[in-house]
Order: C-alpha cells, then sequence, then structure tokens
C-alpha cells in the first residue's frame, strides 16, 4: 500500500497580507482623486463631443423624425455621458443623461421618434454644465420639465432616472 501525501498551499492573500509596506487606505484613496483629477480636462472634452454629437443630430433632423439608427447613435452618446458624469460625481449630469437614457429607449422602437424632446435634453446637458457649481441648487425645477418630457413620450420609470436631488 502506498501513502498518500496532502499538500495544502498558503493562500496567497494571507501572505500578501501579512508582508510589509504598501499604502494605507487613505494614501490610496488620495492617490485616485489626484489621478482622477488629471483626468477631468480629457473627460470634459469628451463630454463636450458627445454633446457635440447629440445636438448635431437633433439639429440635422429637424423637423422630420428621426431614423432608428440615429436614436440609437444618440443613446451611446448619452451613455458616454453617464460614463464621465458618475466618476466625477456630477449628479445632475447623471439625472439629466439617465432621463436622456431612459427618452431614447422609449423613442427607439416607437412608430413617431420626433427630435425635439432629445433637443431639450441636450439644452439640459449643456446648462449642467454651464452651471456645474450651482447646478444641484437650481436643478429642480429643470429636471421635474425633462421627467414630463420623458414621461409624455412613453419613457418608463422617468420619475426615478437617476438618484434623488
Amino acid at each position: 500500500m502506498s501513502a498518500v501525501k496532502y499538500h495544502w498551499p498558503e493562500p496567497r492573500l494571507r501572505t500578501l497580507l501579512t508582508e510589509p509596506g504598501g499604502k494605507t487606505r487613505s494614501e490610496a484613496l488620495a492617490g485616485a482623486a489626484e489621478a482622477l483629477e488629471e483626468c477631468r480636462d480629457v473627460a470634459m472634452e469628451g463630454v463636450r463631443e458627445s454633446l457635440g454629437e447629440i445636438e448635431a443630430i437633433v439639429e440635422a433632423a429637424g423637423a422630420r423624425d428621426l431614423t432608428r439608427d440615429e436614436v440609437f447613435c444618440v443613446l451611446e452618446h448619452a451613455e458616454r455621458l453617464a460614463g464621465v458624469a458618475t466618476p466625477f460625481q456630477w449628479p445632475v449630469l447623471l439625472q439629466v443623461t439617465a432621463s436622456l437614457g431612459l427618452l431614447g429607449d422609449a423613442l427607439l422602437d416607437a412608430a413617431h421618434r420626433p427630435a425635439h424632446p432629445l433637443a431639450v435634453h441636450a439644452r439640459a446637458v449643456r446648462w449642467a454644465l454651464d452651471h456645474a457649481e450651482s447646478a444641484e441648487a437650481e436643478a429642480g425645477p429643470m429636471l421635474a420639465g425633462l421627467e414630463k418630457v420623458a414621461a409624455r413620450y412613453g419613457a418608463a420609470g422617468a420619475q426615478a432616472a437617476g438618484p434623488a436631488a
């Protein structure tokens, strides 16, 4: 009869936790905040580019209905806006882009896809960018209006768009 030898490897996490060195949590958070600030200019450039694309699509449509592809393109740019608003903690921009996304989803499969409700949301995004410091305090009536616009076109959950103000 042969003997069986069992080997129980020590978990790597235990080894890493017992070794000296590294950063404290506060140092790591400070470093992450600093790295995020370094990206702010690039992020703002991306936000303005996406907003410009949305405005161009809506302006080109004029009085005609948007095509499904145009609405899908607006949704892609709205997702990019929301992706930038989240790490930089821009709650008003996040709420406006959430409402824009809900509206775009509702219009995507609708028979009638007017451009003007998307234009209203694009103007709200522009306002949120231009009034970043005071946006939270002054955004209540604007957000309420966007909810009404989105609800008019069947955007499900328009009242729950984004975090509570």
